[in-house]
């Protein structure tokens, strides 16, 4: 035989070779295909497998590193790298009893990273988990349950947890919540703890102080419900959007404040540093609050910075809050439109400013002041309408209309003043009013300004317009004993101030005396009591054109007066009639026991026509000289003949050419 060449030897061998292989792997499947066959089939007659200690190792090493120790009760697992373990319970370090339990916790392994003795998780659903606040920090002394009935699904994407869903119950309050949980980074993968676990014993002991004042104000709610969404925002930061609505809600203690129709709508960045804005935007549809007040279709937003969150808070601070609705009732009464500003940046100072229309015109409020020691100062500025007056006769059952009244809007503006512990120390304010009735006075116009500082009423600028007749000066009263003094210097008819003087001696001494053409220019000193009409006394000086004295016409009287309601004194005063001229004094006592004059004294020089001014103080002189003519009026001087007299008084008169 001919030998075959080498090439055709290494083709025959390397054709047996695959072959060979090719046997080998053929039979290496079978064999790997039947022991999956055989694993498979334990599992569908044991259905479950034991958790591999080395997976068991790799977690519980997790959790150790996370300061974490956990319990398991009956496990299964596949090799594709499921597990499911039930009954599980989760200890924190110092504390003795669980302080969490799921009812079952499934997780999706790594399949490449088991292989390698690692733990590492790409998914975690948890079902029936609850949480509880350790012993020693609970009110009660006893491990409280603050979270029961959590289920939600996690992917853990190293720093990162994505969460698809997860629901909860805090109380009464349902609980629902997506997103994105971004947290420390991590150690590295199959290593260190697990950034869940390990956020949760950091936090723990927090969240549960928190828990507990929440606890509180949960159970103040009535059907609850809290959804949120995460978002990272920067590493170890992540952004909670959420909305909180409940049909009802008590403030806890001793407030007595209520909502109905409550919504929250904000967002909170978890572990931003301090001094990070944030918005909260509140709407209810009433909101009760102490002392009689309520408000109608609420919304407000609240500006707030983060703080360093520790204790039982987030560590936020408040701002401020924009606030506005549609009506605001105090004490029976209605406002509408309310809005307006607080400012609590550097509680215990506040600053308020408020707005509403009331009695169809606005009024706008101001405050600022400590908190803490009831101090600061209000300030306002109104249009008050007349229709207040229904509002508060209604309420404090009195008829205020017979010491105030108006037909046009009154313009206010004040500020008061207050001290620590609430102290009235003053106020101050101006005033603006048109068709204004006081005390039966009519007041066509009026401006002023006010001072009071709790005893006494001060206006050391007033103007006022009555028809034609005008008065400006001051006013001031003190308010415990109703006495009062106005200083005016203008033009008035004595009589259209009757109402403010008490008793009837005022129109029967001005009763007598008409004004036709216009009222008397007067300088006035009037001071008495609202109450005791006795007590008033006037110091009064006039210059009077065109006055008429029990029906007689006079050119003109200038006088200077004191009054009182049981004694006149003219102290000096002059009149002129058709050329004529009088001048002299005047002084007549009154009875006011008897109710009649005790004695009229008159010095008078003249040189008028004698019969009117002796017919008007009556007497047998005027009968006496009534048979005389005159070519011209004589120059006549009136003495008093008696200083008592009772009725009719009588004068003695003595022609002097």
């Amino acid at each position: 035989m001919k030998p075959e060449p080498a090439r055709t030897l290494a083709v025959v061998l390397l054709r047996r070779g695959l072959r060979g292989v090719l046997t080998l792997v053929m039979w290496t499947v079978w064999l790997g295909l039947i022991l999956l066959l055989a694993v498979q089939a334990y599992m569908a007659t044991h259905h479950e497998l034991g958790v591999p200690q080395f997976v068991l190792r790799a977690l519980e090493e997790r959790l150790a590193a996370s300061g974490l120790h956990a319990d398991f009760g009956r496990t299964q697992f596949d090799p594709s790298g499921r597990i499911l373990v039930r009954d599980v319970r989760i200890t924190l370090p110092g504390f003795e009893e669980p302080v969490v339990s799921a009812a079952s916790i499934y997780g999706r392994l790594d399949w490449w990273a088991l292989i390698a003795g690692r733990f590492e998780p790409v998914e975690v659903r948890v079902t029936g988990v609850s949480a509880r606040v350790p012993a020693m920090l609970s009110p009660s002394g006893q491990a409280d349950e603050i979270v029961r009935d959590l289920d939600g699904t996690f992917f853990p994407h190293g720093a990162d947890v994505s969460v698809p869903f997860l629901t909860a119950w805090i109380g009464t309050m349902k609980v629902a919540g997506q997103g994105t949980l971004h947290l420390a980074a991590s150690t590295g993968r199959g290593s260190g703890p697990l950034p869940l676990a390990d956020l949760i014993a950091h936090q723990y002991a927090v969240w549960s102080t928190q828990a507990i004042t929440a606890g509180t104000w949960v159970a103040a709610m009535q059907n609850p419900v809290l959804r949120a969404e995460l978002f990272p925002t920067a590493p170890g930061e992540s952004e909670i959007d959420f909305s909180l609505s409940a049909d009802s809600a008590k403030a806890p203690g001793r407030a007595a404040g209520e909502v109905v129709g409550a919504r929250i709508v904000g967002a909170w960045v978890a572990g931003a540093p301090p001094g990070t804005p944030a918005t909260v935007l509140v709407a209810a549809r009433r909101l009760t609050l102490p002392g009689g007040y309520g408000m109608e279709r609420v919304a407000a937003r609240v500006s707030i910075l983060e703080g360093n969150a520790g204790g039982t808070t987030w560590g936020a601070r408040a701002q401020s809050v924009d606030f506005a609705a549609a009506q605001l009732s105090v004490q029976g009464l209605t406002a509408q439109a309310p809005f307006g500003k607080i400012e609590v940046a550097d509680y215990p100072q506040v600053r308020l400013a408020v707005g509403l229309q009331a009695w169809d015109h606005p009024i706008l409020f101001s405050a600022d002041g400590d908190v803490s020691r009831r101090s600061g100062t209000v300030a306002f500025e109104a249009a008050v309408g007349p229709g207040i007056l229904e509002s508060m006769q209604s309420i404090w059952h009195a008829n205020l209309r017979a010491f105030l009244d108006w037909s046009e809007p009154v313009a206010l503006a004040g500020t008061a003043r207050f001290g620590p512990g609430g102290r009235f120390d003053g106020a101050s304010g101006l005033v603006t009013a048109r068709g204004l009735t006081a005390r039966g006075v009519r007041i066509d116009e009026l401006r002023g300004e006010v001072q009071f500082d709790g005893a006494r009423l001060f206006a050391p600028r007033a103007y006022a317009r009555l028809g034609e007749d005008f008065a400006r000066g001051s006013f001031e009263e003190e308010v415990a004993t109703g006495n009062y003094r106005f200083l005016l210097d203008g033009r008035l008819r004595p009589l259209q101030i009757t109402p403010w003087i008490a008793g009837t001696w005022w129109p029967e001494f001005f009763g007598n005396l008409g004004f036709p053409l216009q009222g008397p220019d007067a300088n006035i000193d009037l001071s008495g009591c609202w109450t005791n009409g006795r007590k008033a006394k006037i110091f009064l000086r006039v210059d009077a054109p065109g006055i008429v004295i029990e029906g007689m016409p006079l050119d003109g009287l200038q006088g200077r007066t004191f009054i009182r309601p049981q004694f006149s004194d003219v102290l000096a005063f002059s009149a002129q009639r058709g050329g004529g001229a009088a001048e002299g004094n005047f002084v007549r006592r009154y009875d006011l026991e008897a109710g009649d004059w005790r004695s009229i004294d008159v010095a008078v020089s003249s040189t008028l026509d004698p019969l009117p001014p002796l017919k008007l103080l009556g007497g047998t002189e005027a009968v006496a000289l009534s048979d005389f003519t005159f070519s011209a009026p004589p120059h006549l001087t009136v003495q008093p003949a008696a200083r008592e007299c009772t009725g009719n008084c009588r004068w003695a008169c003595a022609p002097t050419g």
